[in-house]
């Protein structure tokens, strides 16, 4: 972005922000320079060429909520089609990725999850939400909606995933299930009630771990994970079930019973084996938050059965978590679908865009479309009669109306030639350049461009 000064930045507290928020691309975040090409003015006719986009000072056609609402963004579609996708979207037919966010060459030739007749959609978090807004008040610019739109979702700690179940065809039999410790969502209860089970194990009880005695038995080998090198135990011991459902549950959500079981390499190794012996030696014991006496873990396990547990397992037909539990989840078919929403949805984020006009709206934000992209700012562009201002105010006004998209520094150029930009006369022409910006009538542009609206 340019300023008045090319070597000046914007205030230490807004740039912490934008840059804590990844709020702009990367250019952006360099030294502020001059803009190199000046937007053209668009002819009377409304026509504006392909380099007019994004930059042309059209400001005052009205919220973008009139004009806007039918053009969405690069996809070209009208934003009324709606902003999400269902599991028709996540097989590969559609536009999906087909090896998910998670990318591996490995995981291309693997089956995919059946699909599911759930909607996900990705809405902004609030407090990020209100950052953002501050930010735009801020800087008195105007920014790219789709910028901010794809800013949001290149963060998981920035959405919120909305998961709803379909009202028609196979949706109207189908539940979703979710944890209301962890916010945590499901297409199986039983998977749900094993999740909210351990949930439940560290809100109502404290752990402790305790050494014992090491199992006895003569082994020669030990089943590891071949990408994390856990250790499960030999597959005749007793223990190796639970820690291989654990293993798959927490780091293979995504991948079939086939697929798991070809991560796990049996290996003869008497230092892994001895590894493992060490590894059970400690046992977690668990006291109750209000009591004195440690149980097991499967003692406790049978007091959050009889309790907490019934009323932990929601079920649901719509559904949200935070970004990072649901890129996390445990259950792969809504795994599989987010990943791939999410992938079409950081190219045309189109769910997001749909939260994001009314909320701007409604936190009184202003938008508007120009050059066929769509903007908000924090002032309302109106129009000002250049009859009766001051002379230098005039001078601008018509200078921009005959050049949109200049800068602050070519204003100066042509305005003040000659003239430093710390003289009286080129501060007391940026104080006025200010005053229509602070007043909205004139747009300053997120890039440094400068237009009047019509």
């Amino acid at each position: 972005m340019s300023s008045p000064d090319p070597k000046k930045k914007r205030p230490d507290e807004l740039q912490d922000m934008i840059l804590d928020l990844n709020f702009v691309p990367s250019w952006a975040k360099e030294e502020p320079g001059i803009v190199e090409h000046a937007p053209k003015r668009p002819d009377r006719g409304g026509r504006r060429s392909r380099d007019d986009r994004g930059r042309q000072g059209r400001g005052g056609q009205g919220r973008g909520d009139s004009r806007g609402r039918g053009r969405g963004g690069p996809g070209g579609k009208r934003d009324g089609a709606g902003g999400g996708a269902d599991s028709r979207g996540g097989d590969g037919r559609r536009g999906g990725s087909r090896s998910g966010a998670s990318g591996g060459r490995g995981r291309a030739s693997e089956p995919r999850p059946s699909r599911i007749p759930v909607r996900v959609d990705f809405i902004p978090v609030k407090d990020r939400l209100s950052k953002v807004v501050k930010l735009v008040r801020q800087s008195g610019r105007a920014f790219l909606l789709e910028e901010i739109a794809q800013r949001f979702m290149d963060d998981p700690r920035f959405f919120q995933v909305k998961f709803t179940v379909n009202d028609h065809g196979e949706g109207k039999s189908f539940q979703l299930y979710q944890c209301k410790t962890s916010g945590m969502l499901f297409t199986d209860r039983s998977a749900c009630e094993k999740h909210a089970l351990a949930a439940c194990l560290d809100v109502h009880f404290t752990r402790e771990d305790r050494e014992i005695d090491p199992p006895s038995g003569h082994f020669t080998s030990v089943a590891r994970c071949r990408r994390t090198g856990e250790i499960l135990g030999p597959p005749n011991h007793h223990s190796y079930a639970a820690a291989s459902e654990r293993l798959r549950n927490t780091q293979f959500a995504n991948l079939s019973p086939e697929a798991f079981k070809k991560q796990i390499e049996n290996v003869q190794d008497e230092a892994l084996v001895e590894a493992w012996k060490k590894q059970l030696s400690v046992q977690a014991f668990f006291t109750e938050k209000d009591g004195e006496t440690a149980i097991s873990q499967k003692e406790a396990e049978a007091i959050i059965r009889a309790g907490p547990l019934e009323s932990e397992v929601l079920e649901i037909r719509k559904g949200i978590s935070s970004g990072l539990v649901a890129l996390n989840g445990q259950d792969a078919r809504l795994l599989r679908l987010t990943r791939d929403v999410l992938e079409r949805e950081k190219v045309n984020p189109k769910s997001i865009l749909l939260a994001l006009r009314p909320a701007f709206k409604h936190m009184h934000l202003y938008l508007f479309k120009a050059g066929g992209k769509n903007f908000v700012t924090g002032v309302t562009p109106q129009t000002l009669d250049d009859q009766n201002v001051v002379e230098e105010i005039r001078e601008v006004l018509a200078h921009l109306s005959d050049h949109p998209g200049s800068n602050r520094k070519q204003l100066l150029d042509v305005l003040r030639p000659g003239k430093d930009v710390k003289s009286e006369e080129s501060r007391s022409l940026l104080t006025s350049l200010r005053w229509l910006v602070e007043k909205g009538h004139v747009i300053e542009f997120f890039d440094g461009s400068i237009a009047v609206p019509r």
